[in-house]
């Protein structure tokens, strides 16, 4: 059975990065500001804004990306 080429992190990062960096999305009643990709896990930096107050967090860009699309 043949397998077809397998994508490495790095392009799967680096084909998704401009698509999400700089975006906004809403997820649990919080504003999400896309902010940063890193090469190495595929975590996203993620700026979030809820009741006043802006904490940064990480979230997969798999994920980013469903949020990003309205997937999710």
């Amino acid at each position: 059975m043949a397998e077809g080429p397998s994508i490495s992190m790095q392009e799967y990062v680096d084909g998704w990065r401009g698509i999400v960096l700089g975006r906004v999305f809403t997820h649990e009643n919080a504003l999400h500001f896309v902010l940063e990709v890193d090469d190495a896990t595929g975590l996203c930096r993620v700026s979030r804004r809820q009741a006043g107050r802006t904490e940064i967090i990480h979230m997969p860009l798999g994920e980013v990306v469903l949020r990003v699309k309205g997937d999710l």
